[in-house]
Order: structure tokens, then C-alpha cells, then sequence
């Protein structure tokens, strides 16, 4: 139940600039934006073909207590999702707007910054999966809904004012910055579960004191 309301956020989170430019903006503009958001699931896709056959290895080591093994194998898998991320900016900043356009016979040359925005976001997105996944092997799925709540606090009150303001530059950079808030807010409870495991697990390799006869 605890995951189905984090994917259910999770999903607002995602539409949340959608949903503002529905609200404050035309058809066109929703158009545009779809188009311009496309590419941030190909971030997503490759990278959940990193992490997702690693899932069962992390569990592994999570249940022998191999702290430096689980901990390295996240750390190298949320590297290499950045690397995937740059390479994808690259990508979209040289030729996602001429392969966009000819695409959808729309001109979204002036979306180049945009778009490589709403891709850094996908990105963040793909870490806040694989730390959602990695949570849930902790077993700290409350730490999760927190984070995801607090991100759609700030999706629900920043989405709206900046669109209103700025129009699909400011529902591009407000979806980002969710998505950093989401990924920090996984971080943080991540790290302190993860220091509790390791202390625990160094204590239960101290030698116990002889017993007294």
C-alpha cells in the first residue's frame, strides 16, 4: 500500500508541469511541452536497464549485511545514470530540437535550454527510482513517502506560479527542480540508514568479552 501511494505521487510529481500549463496556458503550449518532454523518458529507459537487473544482487548484499558491496554497486549505478544523463544533454542541445521539430512539424528552436533542462530532470528522475528501489530493500518505504510528499509540496505551489510567470521555461525548470528536491529528500534518509547498518554491522563483528564462570 505504501508503494502504491509512492507511485501514485511519484506519477503527479512527473505531471505536475502538465497539469499547470493545462491550466494556465493554450493547446499549443501543452503541445510543445509534451514534444519537448518526450525525450526525458529515454533517460529514464536506459537507465532502469542499468539498474533494475542489480536490484537482486543489492538485495543480496543488503541481507548479508555487505554494507561496502551495497553501498559501491549504488553509488557506481547512480554514476553511471549521470553519465547517461550528460551524454543525453549532449545529445538534445546539439540535435533534439531539429530531430523534435522535424518530427512533430513544430518549431521548437527556441526550446533549446528547455529541453536540455527537462532531460537533466529525467536524469534526477532516474535516481529518485533507483533510490525508491533501494529503499524499499531498506525497508524505509516511510522515508519515502516523506520525500515524495515534501516534492509535491513544492510541484503543487511551484509548477503553477512559475508557468503562470515564465510559461513552458518555467514549467521546464520547476520540473527540475522537484526532482533534485526528490532525489535530496531519498538522499538524506539513505545516507543515515545506511551509517545505522554499517555501525551495526561492525558491532556484530567485535569480539565478545569472555563470559564469566
Amino acid at each position: 500500500a505504501l508503494l502504491a501511494l509512492v507511485t501514485s505521487l511519484q506519477y503527479y510529481l512527473t505531471n505536475a508541469p502538465k497539469y499547470a500549463i493545462d491550466a494556465r496556458l493554450d493547446d499549443l503550449h501543452q503541445a510543445y511541452y509534451g514534444y519537448l518532454a518526450m525525450p526525458t523518458f529515454v533517460v529514464s529507459m536506459l537507465s532502469s536497464f542499468i539498474y533494475n537487473p542489480n536490484l537482486t544482487p543489492l538485495g543480496l548484499s543488503w541481507a548479508r549485511h555487505d554494507m561496502r558491496g551495497f553501498s559501491s554497486t549504488v553509488r557506481r549505478i547512480i554514476a553511471l545514470i549521470v553519465a547517461i544523463t550528460i551524454a543525453c544533454d549532449v545529445a538534445a542541445a546539439i540535435l533534439g530540437i531539429p530531430i523534435l521539430s522535424a518530427l512533430y512539424a513544430a518549431d521548437l528552436s527556441p526550446y533549446v535550454i528547455e529541453l536540455v533542462v527537462l532531460v537533466t530532470g529525467g536524469g534526477f528522475l532516474a535516481v529518485a527510482m533507483l533510490l525508491t528501489s533501494v529503499m524499499a530493500i531498506m525497508r524505509r518505504q516511510n522515508s519515502l513517502i516523506v520525500g515524495n510528499v515534501i516534492a509535491a509540496a513544492l510541484a503543487a505551489l511551484l509548477c503553477p506560479v512559475a508557468t503562470e510567470l515564465f510559461g513552458i521555461t518555467g514549467a521546464a525548470w520547476s520540473y527540475l527542480a522537484t526532482m533534485v528536491l526528490l532525489v535530496i529528500s531519498f538522499l538524506v534518509p539513505y545516507a543515515r540508514e545506511l551509517s545505522r547498518a554499517r555501525e551495526s554491522a561492525e558491532e556484530s563483528q567485535l569480539p565478545k568479552p569472555p563470559a564469566r564462570g
